[in-house]
């Protein structure tokens, strides 16, 4: 199919996002070259928010020097390194680490070890 190939993600919540990267095919013409990143609150109306290319690597991550935060992101790939396929096997949102977010979720899963069939808190 011709392009722009696109994906969607529906984040499930705000978050809020640094930078991209791909795990993509070995051979240098089914990778992505060009992309556009949109955002949404809705998942309808997108908005434009960062556009530019990813290096002609298996694995290239791009940091949009900026943090951008939204429910729904659309990321359009605009063009390839060959012709009008791609070979994309995983997308990564580069997220700012979140000490009190990383704490409360080791809290949660300590507290309920005993639930879950691991040891129990007072055990720790």
């Amino acid at each position: 199919a011709p392009f722009p190939h696109y994906l969607i993600l529906d984040a499930g919540e705000e978050t809020t996002v640094t930078g991209i990267s791909l795990y993509q095919s070995r051979e240098s013409g089914y990778r992505a070259r060009m992309y556009r990143l949109y955002t949404s609150e809705d998942g309808k109306s997108w908005k434009s928010r960062k556009s530019g290319s990813f290096a002609n690597a298996n694995s290239p991550e791009v940091d949009f020097g900026m943090e951008i935060t939204s429910r729904y992101f659309k990321l359009d790939i605009l063009s390839s390194y060959g012709g009008d396929v791609l070979a994309i096997n995983e997308v990564t949102f580069v997220c700012p680490y979140n000490l009190k977010k990383m704490m409360n979720g080791a809290s949660e899963i300590i507290n309920n070890a005993d639930r879950l069939g691991g040891y129990r808190s007072e055990d720790l």
